[in-house]
């Protein structure tokens, strides 16, 4: 179970050598942004339609939404610790 309480596949989520990003959901959901983003740049461009205003109306609820909910789905993926060689110790 992760810690947000959601059950969670076996090695599915967890960061694998090959996976430095995080989660594998991590990628689907900045996949997600980006093209959202150019979705909305491109309807920012063109004249006003019913449906370029729902679009962009769901469009900038995600893209707000990405950076409102960032520090909960951060916390959600688990980490890698720290390496030896990047800890401070004093002399």
């Amino acid at each position: 179970v992760s810690k947000c309480g959601l059950p969670r596949q076996a090695g599915a989520d967890a960061r694998q050598p090959g996976n430095p990003a995080g989660p594998s959901w991590h990628s689907w959901l900045y996949a997600v942004f980006v093209v959202n983003f150019f979705i909305l740049g491109y309807l920012g461009t063109q004249p006003p339609s019913y449906a370029g205003e729902r679009i962009s109306q769901v469009g900038t609820l995600f893209y707000f939404g990405f950076f409102i909910l960032m520090p909960w789905w951060s916390q959600i993926g688990e980490t890698k610790p720290v390496p030896a060689r990047v800890t401070f110790a004093a002399h």
